[in-house]
């Protein structure tokens, strides 16, 4: 199986941050990788299943199902090494991060191992610790080590070019950021070909139904 499958965090549909993300990534200019994942936050990383997508689906929506919904901080434009981003200004809260902990270890039944080449090529640069969770959770950037972000360009380092997008990116952004948050949603995304497009194959409402 070629295609690739993760877990994202979204805003609600009706969440002007979902409209204003969409639009955002649309643009293209400097943000044609972020465009290429979509407006999220990654929460179970991208992987080739090990079963039926079947039994993924009814392993997250039972995930979503069980947490209490809990309201999310506000987010900010910021910047992450080398990339713009959106995140929380105040930490996670406490329920979140168990969902978002039960995911990685809960779904990862359902993730077929990397091979010798893909597994080299994935670790190149990371520390020991990293390592680890690569080899044990197939993404390095997990628990204590993971950030929550929506990623919103490529990287660059010229400090023009930053202080250009993170100006227009707050203006783009003020009115939706405005809006208390909400818990937002769960979503089962694909990649159905290297390279391609992801996109939201179904939304799962935490603690309610899809």
């Amino acid at each position: 199986m070629t295609a690739r499958h993760a877990v994202y965090w979204v805003p609600r549909e009706d969440h002007p941050l979902w409209a204003a993300g969409v639009s955002w990534l649309s643009r293209g200019d400097h943000r044609a990788s972020a465009t290429r994942y979509g407006f999220h936050a990654t929460v179970k990383a991208p992987m080739r299943l090990r079963g039926a997508t079947a039994g993924f689906a009814q392993a997250l929506a039972s995930l979503a199902k069980a947490h209490r919904p809990v309201p999310l901080p506000a987010f900010e434009v910021t910047w992450l090494r080398d990339f713009m981003a959106l995140c929380p200004t105040a930490p996670l809260p406490a329920g979140f991060d168990a969902l978002a902990t039960a995911c990685v270890k809960e779904l990862d039944v359902y993730r077929e191992r990397p091979d010798a080449a893909e597994r080299a090529r994935r670790i190149h640069g990371l520390d020991d610790e990293q390592v680890r969770l690569y080899d044990t959770w197939g993404y390095p950037h997990l628990f204590h080590r993971w950030t929550m972000h929506l990623t919103l360009s490529d990287e660059t380092t010229d400090p023009a070019l930053r202080a250009s997008l993170a100006y227009a990116a707050r203006v783009h952004f003020a009115e939706a950021l405005a809006e208390p948050m909400g818990a937002g949603e769960l979503a089962w995304v694909v990649e159905p070909a290297p390279g391609a497009p992801f996109h939201i194959e179904r939304r799962f409402a935490i603690g309610g139904a899809a």
